[in-house]
């Protein structure tokens, strides 16, 4: 799937997920880590996102910190998405 296909499809999917939360400030979660190959499209597609989120006013913070996903953090946020290619890491590798 070409990148810009790929990003339009995840930043639609945000759109939607942040249009349904009545928070005044919509703010997304962008989880990046990878165990195994990391293709250099990771870090054009955290700045689009970026990019994309400030057109939109949207607040998107891009970890690759598996401490966010807790319950306590994860609820500051309209959405969490995984933007990864191919290989999450385990419990044992974060």
């Amino acid at each position: 799937m070409p990148k810009k296909l790929a990003l339009f499809i995840i930043f639609a999917l945000l759109l939607s997920f942040a249009s349904s939360c009545t928070q005044e400030e919509k703010r997304i979660l962008v989880f990046s880590k990878t165990a195994e190959f990391r293709h250099g499209s990771i870090e054009a597609g955290q700045t689009a996102l970026l990019k994309m989120g400030l057109e939109n006013n949207l607040k998107i913070d891009t970890t690759e910190d598996a401490s966010f996903f807790t319950e306590e953090i994860l609820k500051q946020y309209s959405a969490a998405v995984s933007y990864t290619h191919l290989t999450l890491p385990t419990n044992r590798e974060v």
